[in-house]
């Protein structure tokens, strides 16, 4: 079972009123495993789109955007090797929401930057800058 929940005034307390629902299921004096994670910002999704844009935009390289963010997610180590028949090859990771958390997703997304600068030779304030236009 998920649940979304707020840590207010030293207690967790259910987010939503579907979330109390979840939590009125939950039996008394019963011990129960909880795992906790940072459920992801879209707005920070929102910006690694924005950086994907302003790097496709200002690149020769690939014709299509997704073939350059798959590139990107393997430059910066996020990635599975994968046994065929012919030899190794490398998939991307996915950076879906179920995932990766946010903590995971922050760090993807500095390693991404760090590729993004170095591949296009960029300083890495002037990108974080321009991003912003690409909001």
């Amino acid at each position: 079972m998920d649940l979304q929940c707020q840590f207010i005034n030293g207690r967790i307390t259910p987010e939503f009123n579907s979330d109390y629902d979840k939590l009125s299921k939950i039996k008394p004096n019963t011990t129960y495993k909880v795992v906790i994670t940072r459920p992801r910002n879209i707005q920070f999704h929102k910006k690694y789109f924005a950086l994907l844009n302003l790097c496709y935009e200002n690149q020769e390289t690939f014709n299509n955007i997704d073939d350059m963010r798959e590139w990107l997610t393997l430059k910066a180590g996020y990635f599975r090797r994968v046994q065929t028949p012919t030899g190794t090859i490398f998939k991307a990771d996915s950076i879906s929401f179920a995932k990766m958390d946010e903590l995971s997703f922050g760090e993807y997304y500095n390693r991404v930057m760090d590729q993004v600068c170095k591949w296009l030779d960029l300083n890495d304030e002037d990108v974080r800058n321009e991003i912003v236009n690409y909001m």
